[in-house]
């Protein structure tokens, strides 16, 4: 066996550095962090523990999601974001006690990034309840993402946030509701951002409502403070009240209140029917250095209050009610939109929909502040053609853009659900000659067949049907008249049709010629033309029959013995040919100018006496 090649000082050296290589590979592989893992937590009670019990709570899985460990009936939460899914509740908040940060009690304190989720299609209710607390509470390292959620009933008398406090981190909340939070506190006090205050973090809000809220400064939203920033987008504000309390007299800021560098974007946001107290804004109030709030295709309905240094800027498209607010676009509108009640049309949340007629339809910019893409509304319905201004697009224009190609339906445009197209029973034309009496029915025009089956139609003539009745149509006639008539007089001629097919014989007829030395006297539904008359017998049922009754007025001069005769014939639905035919006689009589007669005269008679033979 050769000896092993022996290495030389270069090849050592090489080998050396081939195992410091491998070994600080091995080092770096160890040290690298495990990639971050997430996990679903399932809450399967609506009841609000801590720490006790077999099931698992709202507040429980926050717990189990901060600190990564199983917690009460919760399975534990992961090192990344967890997902923490709810059912519709409500999840009613019932811990009361001092404020802390400990979460097991009053507000729910996250400090961990958490996604809360309701049901599929629907909404889970958060309640505050009998807890005298916000909703939630942001702790170092939280990260709050709601989705399909109502935030309900938090109150924080005096302080800020009563939905929310968001301090650290980010909240993201999508398709939800804040509704009937307070921050108004006893004796004429309130605090700041009666449903969510923004205090040097970040908020984005998508297709949200904030309703029925109330605070002092910003009923629905406050921003403030070095970095604070929130984007609301195809969000509705409405309903909400900047107040210190009944029958306070204290000047409040407005629905949305930005302050100390403070940064806040309404991008398609319907701003209205919000109230304050006293002399307070209605709508946005911006005061501090380096504030600022803009908007771009949003209704602002309410006035704003505007302290320098801080500033409101219009990127266009809006329709902003006063003047008290910018309105600096050169496609900004002065008029206040008409809107509808807030209610839900379609979609998870509440909205205003754009009366008919409107100012904010098709007025408005499919981009937002920052030149993004508006594809969808408040209700996640596409917005298409010219957007309009406000969360919610509305469903058409114009009662004239709902029109259809029938005269059979009537035609509306309702903007909250699109056009409507309802049935009538209108008089119509369907543009076919071989129809009759044309009606509107389920919302097409038609008739009865001219010919009803028992013919051929063209052109509006029909031809009988080849053998179904023989050499003729469906009639049958029979006449009736006196077999005699005194010149000068009056012969009554009553012909009577039988339809003798199987279905109903429409515009049906009989003709009479007029006898020679006679001329047309009468008859109901009777009219003389060419020589003839002609009487309609409308329509005739299958086996029925029909009659009238036609006079001709024999001439004086004609002389007796004379036998004028008609022809009668019948016709139906229009045919030009067929039908029945028979005719008709009588003997003309003469009565004389004179008449004597004469009777027996007596056998005798006496003188001086008359007699009479």
């Amino acid at each position: 066996m050769p000896n092993p090649r022996a290495l030389t000082p270069s090849s050592r050296r090489s080998a050396r550095l081939t195992a410091l290589g491998f070994a600080s590979a091995i080092a770096l592989f160890v040290a690298l962090p495990a990639p971050a893992r997430a996990a679903t937590i399932t809450v399967n009670t609506t009841s609000d523990e801590f720490g006790a019990g077999p099931q698992c709570s709202l507040r429980e899985a926050i717990e189990a999601a901060r600190t990564d460990a199983t917690f009460g009936g919760c399975s534990a939460g992961a090192s990344g974001s967890d997902t923490i899914q709810l059912a519709a509740g409500p999840y009613v908040l019932t811990r009361t006690g001092p404020p802390d940060e400990s979460n097991d009690k009053g507000d729910l304190d996250y400090g961990s990034t958490i996604s809360i989720v309701g049901p599929t299609g629907a909404m889970a209710t958060i309640d505050g309840g009998t807890s005298n607390d916000r909703i939630f509470h942001s702790q170092p390292n939280g990260n709050l993402t709601l989705t399909r959620i109502i935030v309900k009933g938090g109150k924080v008398p005096a302080v800020e946030g009563g939905g929310i406090l968001v301090t650290t981190g980010t909240l993201t909340a999508t398709d939800c509701t804040f509704r009937d939070n307070t921050t108004v506190g006893p004796t004429c006090t309130g605090g700041k951002g009666g449903a969510v205050m923004v205090l040097g973090a970040s908020a984005a809000f998508t297709r949200c409502t904030f309703r029925g809220n109330d605070g002092r400064s910003g009923a629905a939203i406050a921003v403030s403070g070095s970095g604070a920033e929130a984007t609301l987008a195809n969000c509705t504000i409405s309903g909400n009240a900047a107040t210190t309390g009944s029958g306070c007299t204290d000047t409040t800021d407005g629905i949305v209140y930005v302050e100390d560098h403070g940064d806040v974007t309404l991008n398609n946001v319907t701003l209205a029917d919000n109230t304050a107290q006293t002399s307070g804004s209605t709508a946005i109030v911006v005061t501090g250095a380096s504030t600022i709030a803009r908007y771009k295709n949003s209704i602002i309905s309410g006035t704003c209050t505007i302290t320098s240094p801080a500033s409101i800027n219009s990127s266009n498209f809006n329709a902003v009610s006063s003047a008290t607010c910018t309105r600096n676009g050169t496609d900004d509108i002065s008029t206040a939109p008409t809107l509808g009640t807030l209610s839900i049309t379609s979609g998870l949340t509440e909205t205003q929909v754009p009366a008919l007629g409107s100012v904010a339809i098709d007025e408005g910019s499919c981009t937002d502040s920052f030149n993004n893409t508006v594809a969808v509304d408040q209700t996640n319905t596409a917005r298409t053609g010219t957007c309009d201004i406000g969360a919610f697009e509305t469903r058409c224009s114009t009662t004239a853009g709902c029109a259809d190609s029938t005269v059979c339906t009537d035609d509306t445009c309702a903007p909250a659900t699109g056009c409507a197209h309802a049935n009538n029973t209108l008089n119509c034309d369907d543009s076919s000659t071989c129809t009759l009496n044309d009606v509107c029915a389920a919302g097409t025009c038609g008739g009865t067949a001219k010919c009803n089956g028992n013919g051929t139609c063209s052109s509006g003539s029909c031809t009988c049907n080849a053998g179904k009745f023989g050499s003729r149509c469906e009639h049958t006639v029979s006449v009736s008249a006196a077999t005699s008539v005194v010149a000068g007089e009056v012969w009554t001629v009553t012909p009577t049709v039988t339809n003798a097919g199987s279905s109903d014989s429409t515009s049906s007829t009989v003709s009479l010629t007029i006898p020679a030395g006679a001329s047309f006297a009468s008859g109901t539904g009777c009219a003389l033309d060419s020589g003839k008359v002609t009487c309609s017998l409308g329509s005739i049922a299958a086996a029925g029959s029909a009659n009238v009754a036609v006079g001709f007025l024999i001439d004086s001069a004609v002389a007796a013995g004379a036998a004028p005769l008609t022809t009668v014939s019948t016709a139906s639905f229009g045919e030009t040919t067929g039908g029945a035919t028979t005719t008709k006689s009588t003997d003309v009589t003469r009565t004389s100018d004179l008449v004597i007669t004469s009777s027996s005269a007596p056998a005798s008679a006496t003188a001086g006496a008359v007699g009479v033979r």
